[in-house]
């Protein structure tokens, strides 16, 4: 499990995490090539508040807890290996950076139905804006949205941009 937005919140947490749940899914599938295990990854990814602090007296551990943990894992244990799955939460707020497929409703653990999507990669929008690479695209999406640059890009979703 990781975490965006902290210590420091900021309004790009989500697509940072979906950079980074990319990148992890890569190093996943190379690790499966060249290693006698295969392994296979799922990802959730939920947005929400979440409570964090410092947790023991002696051996000190940073912890988070939470509705929004518990649906994460709810999210990662709906997916799919190989895949990025997201909540409406997170969608809303990622859905003009990446193209999404939308699976429909989702029985969760719980028992509730939960909409839910796949990431498959960088927005088609983004690919034809300008005449401007999906990166250049991308990267002045992401300073007009969060007036900030964009700090890593994984350099293989241009080849990927749906």
């Amino acid at each position: 499990m990781f975490v965006g937005g902290l210590p420091v919140r900021s309004p790009s947490h989500p697509v940072d995490a979906i950079l980074a749940a990319f990148e992890m899914q890569r190093v996943t599938e190379q690790m499966a090539r060249e290693g006698p295990v295969t392994w296979q990854l799922r990802i959730g990814v939920h947005t929400g508040p979440v409570v964090a602090g410092v947790v023991g007296l002696h051996k000190f551990a940073f912890d988070i807890w939470g509705d929004a943990v518990n649906f994460s894992s709810r999210m990662e244990a709906s997916g799919a290996p190989g895949r990025v799955n997201l909540s409406p939460n997170t969608y809303a707020r990622i859905k003009d950076f990446f193209s999404c497929e939308k699976r429909g409703k989702v029985k969760i653990k719980d028992g509730r139905e939960v909409e839910m999507y796949f990431v498959d990669g960088i927005a088609s929008g983004l690919r034809i804006a300008r005449n401007e690479s999906p990166l250049a695209s991308f990267q002045r999406r992401y300073r007009t949205y969060f007036r900030k640059d964009l700090h890593a890009f994984p350099e293989f979703l241009v080849e990927h941009v749906s």
